[in-house]
């Protein structure tokens, strides 16, 4: 699932490193993001005594980081150990891209290390989060866009930078009304932030159009299902956030959504990790993944599932939450049959034909009328029960039935839409009520 699957003859890094680097790769990401947030938010919106103190630690803790992902990229490229790669590190340096973007990102946390203990004024401040903020963005050539076109390189870093501010910043806001129940600084954040999803939701956009090669695609390919998978992650957290917004200046609001917050922000870092380790899906048309039909038929509706309006339909089958269960697995089994019929004649359509258009098109609607009508009247633990098991039991069916079943993956489809399948269902515990 995080690798391609080695050809004999061909030499491969060691089995721990292909595990190793996408760990290092989140732990990075992570570290960039709080270092921004606590530059930007601690030092520019509010003034927090130990927000320059806190960035010198995690500015330390992204530069060993970036040190150790360095020489872990070398082995994964070069299929080597880290011995065999450690001794021309040095020179790599300054003689490939993978080796200037590393430097780069080294340059930069220095600078800013040096900036943070120096330069403690509020001119410094601006200067801090520039560089900070070009640290962030400067993996953007390398990653799973960069390589593919100009603009997606320009797109990435916009996103990168974005997600970092959203993140870093909603963190330490966190830490700020947490320690000192102050909550002073979350109008001038929540500005921020909104703009921060504009951008976000618009580069995400624009590289999707530029890699995902059709509208079939996003059905049949592990690279669309995640991208899926992220657009809802956003929905949620802008609907999260805008329900905290109406909440100004309560800091126990603030800490249970903004905790929750921050929880479904990691998992849409992971998914983008993966993403760069899967790579952009090719021009055949596949059946339908079973995570782009969670995403759909179970994520998807946990949007609209409180809005006020809804089809009269729905209002009517709430006294029958079983058989809305019913007809969500039974339109997910034909979903899967539908495309995996399908996709063989597909393929054998020019770009972009009606058939590569039109079939994705109401497959898609179809998950999501069905995933509302479900939302709309889950209740009880009968329907759940029947929604569980129905679920992985179509999946399970519909890799069986694959040409090259994933069951890794597989198994992360089923773990997605029994957490969406339970968050959905009225189950009075904490944690879902605030899902609501």
């Amino acid at each position: 699932m995080l690798a391609a699957t080695g050809l004999p003859g061909l030499p491969q890094a060691p089995a721990w490193v292909e595990w190793a680097l996408p760990l290092t790769r989140y732990a990075r990401d992570i570290s960039s993001m709080l270092v921004l947030g606590l530059v930007v938010v601690g030092l520019l919106l509010t003034t927090w005594d130990r927000a320059r103190s806190w960035a010198l630690v995690w500015s330390g803790l992204w530069l060993a980081i970036v040190c150790v992902q360095y020489l872990l990229t070398l082995a994964d490229v070069r299929a080597q150990g880290l011995t065999d790669v450690a001794a021309s590190a040095l020179t790599t340096l300054t003689s490939s891209a993978i080796g200037w973007t590393f430097l780069l990102q080294a340059i930069a946390i220095l600078v800013a290390i040096v900036l943070l203990l120096t330069w403690k004024t509020r001119a410094g401040a601006i200067t801090t989060a520039v560089v900070v903020t070009l640290g962030c963005a400067a993996p953007a050539p390398v990653s799973h866009a960069g390589y593919a076109h100009i603009a997606a390189s320009v797109s990435i870093g916009l996103h990168i930078v974005a997600v970092s501010l959203w993140v870093g910043g909603l963190a330490t806001v966190l830490v700020i009304a947490v320690t000192s129940h102050n909550t002073s600084v979350l109008p001038r954040f929540s500005a921020m932030a909104l703009w921060c999803v504009v951008v976000v939701a618009e580069t995400g956009l624009l590289n999707a159009s530029l890699l995902v090669p059709t509208p079939w695609s996003f059905l049949g390919s592990e690279y669309g299902a995640l991208i899926l998978a992220k657009a809802v992650l956003l929905g949620l957290l802008v609907r999260w956030g805008w329900r905290q917004r109406r909440t100004l200046g309560d800091t126990t609001s603030l800490a249970k959504f903004a905790g929750l917050e921050c929880l479904v922000m990691g998992t849409a870092i992971a998914a983008s990790i993966i993403l760069a380790r899967v790579g952009p899906p090719n021009l055949a048309p596949r059946a339908l993944d079973p995570l782009a039909a969670a995403a759909l038929a179970l994520g998807a509706p946990l949007l609209p599932a409180r809005l006020p309006w809804r089809p009269r339909l729905f209002a009517r089958m709430a006294a029958l939450p079983e058989a809305a269960a019913v007809v969500l697995l039974m339109v997910v089994a034909l979903a899967f049959v539908v495309t995996g019929t399908a996709a063989p004649a597909a393929a054998r359509q020019i770009y972009l034909s009606p058939a590569t258009v039109l079939i994705p098109l109401l497959v898609t609607l179809a998950l999501l009328a069905a995933g509302w009508l479900w939302a709309c009247t889950s209740r009880g633990w009968p329907a759940v029960s029947i929604a569980l098991i129905g679920w992985v039991i179509v999946v399970v069916i519909a890799q069986i039935r694959a040409e090259v079943p994933d069951w890794r993956w597989t198994a992360v489809a089923i773990a997605v839409g029994v957490g969406c399948i339970l968050t959905t269902a009225p189950i009075r515990s904490r944690i879902l009520v605030m899902a609501r």
